[in-house]
């Protein structure tokens, strides 16, 4: 049941994916900004999905089934359907995203790892995390996150 507290949420949401696609300097691409918001909100409910259940979804059919349940909240968003929250990257690739077992990053242990990109772009992945964070991660990095 929503809450107006995740009214304020969403409403922040929207804020920060406004500012972020309207920054100026970026070298961003629309598509990369859609991206971009696409992965911020496949974060956010994912992190939903651990707050309702504790656990990671087991499949990608237990995922989809999830966001199909929130469409109602997402339709908000201008999402139309659940494959609009699972692009593929800029690489072409559909994301990674992660079953089963939790990936915790090392500098924030409250958060998890929910999805990046297959291949990346220039050494670089995408990857998303259960709070809506889009960060830009090299092979290293990616190897400690998703790896596992």
């Amino acid at each position: 049941m929503p809450t107006k507290f995740s009214g304020y949420i969403w409403a922040l949401l929207i804020c920060v994916i406004a500012a972020g696609c309207s920054r100026s300097g970026t070298t961003s691409t629309g598509s990369d900004n859609q991206l971009r918001a696409a992965m911020k909100l496949l974060g956010m409910e994912y992190g939903a999905y651990l707050a309702s259940s504790g656990k990671a979804p087991t499949d990608a059919a237990t995922l989809k089934t999830f966001l199909q349940s929130r469409m109602g909240q997402l339709q908000d968003f201008g999402v139309k359907s659940v494959d609009d929250l699972l692009p593929a990257g800029r690489d072409g690739q559909p994301l990674q995203i992660v079953y089963r077992e939790i990936s915790r990053p090392a500098e924030n242990p409250n958060y998890a790892w929910v999805a990046c990109e297959a291949i990346g772009s220039e050494g670089v992945r995408l990857a998303c995390d259960s709070r809506g964070g889009v960060h830009e991660i090299n092979e290293e990095q990616f190897s400690q996150a998703f790896s596992r």
